[in-house]
């Protein structure tokens, strides 16, 4: 499956249901019922299947271009959005990392 197809989709999805927008497994249950047409009561082995052999995208890719969507298209963000954001730089440093470091890179 296309990755523009997969991101287009993403889109659609974000568009037409705002609640999506802060739950990405609800989003990924969504694609694969709304885009792929899974019925809700799939086992899940079949939905491992279908990721394997390609018929399905994994739930990470949909996540991802759910990030990159909402990136693209402030609009499409959830509310949480800025709050999770806000929190990374924080966090970074809590592990170690030195915010100073790369400051330059995200200004």
């Amino acid at each position: 499956m296309s990755k523009t197809i997969i991101r287009n989709n993403v889109k659609l999805l974000l568009e037409k249901h705002e609640f999506l927008r802060d739950n990405d497994l609800v989003l990924v249950l969504a694609y694969y019922k709304e885009i792929h047409g899974l019925p809700e009561d799939i086992p899940y082995n079949e939905i491992v299947r279908k990721i394997l052999t390609g018929e399905i995208p994994k739930s990470a890719t949909i996540e991802r271009y759910s990030r990159l969507v909402q990136k693209d298209f402030p609009h499409l963000a959830g509310s949480q959005r800025q709050n999770r954001l806000d929190q990374q730089i924080p966090t970074q440093e809590d592990l170690g990392y030195s915010y100073s470091n790369y400051k330059d890179f995200l200004e």
